[in-house]
């Protein structure tokens, strides 16, 4: 079994099989979710369709758990097409989902949001969204206070740096759940 992680999510995946006693094989993009496995080897580094579809048949992979971060639109879609390409069942483990919030304004796209932001009025912004998405909100931004929570990673950082966000306005997430 393949598993995507390096979130909770992925987390639990591997210490479930872990548990069971079944071996298996946990990716993440980067190394830095450590999780102590006694049957599981974790793999780290981005991975194409090609190198999905490469280890599952060098590995002799009979199951993908997709349990990547909901945001990884593109990863999602390269392990399922790395699936379609291999005939491998994938298992796609999600978050569960909180149900709607009275008074709150759902959009679909950031574009949405920001216009939507825009006409409530909206002056000041604390995104719990990450810092993939500081890119995507940064029409907003530019004009209005805004703080992202990300995590306190090198990478996080240069993120913010790349799309000239402000250093001073990131609180960083650490995994206690608890800004510091």
């Amino acid at each position: 079994i393949l598993i995507f992680g390096g979130t909770t999510e992925g987390r639990i995946a591997a210490e479930t099989l872990d548990d069971a006693g079944k071996p298996f094989y946990y990716s993440t993009k980067s190394g830095r979710q450590e999780v102590a496995m006694r049957h599981g080897i974790q793999i780290t580094g981005a991975m194409t369709q090609d190198d999905i579809v490469t280890f599952c048949k060098e590995h002799a992979i009979v199951c993908m758990v997709d349990a990547a971060h909901p945001f990884a639109k593109n990863l999602h879609k390269t392990i399922a097409e790395a699936a379609r390409k291999t005939s491998l069942p994938v298992i796609r483990l999600l978050r569960p989902a909180s149900g709607r919030i009275k008074d709150a304004t759902y959009c679909k796209t950031y574009d949405e949001a920001i216009a939507a932001m825009e006409q409530q009025g909206v002056r000041r912004l604390l995104a719990l969204s990450g810092a993939n998405t500081i890119s995507k909100l940064k029409t907003f931004w530019q004009h209005h206070e805004t703080f992202f929570r990300i995590l306190h990673r090198q990478e996080s950082i240069d993120i913010a740096n790349r799309n000239g966000f402000p250093e001073s306005n990131l609180l960083f997430y650490n995994e206690d759940n608890e800004l510091p």
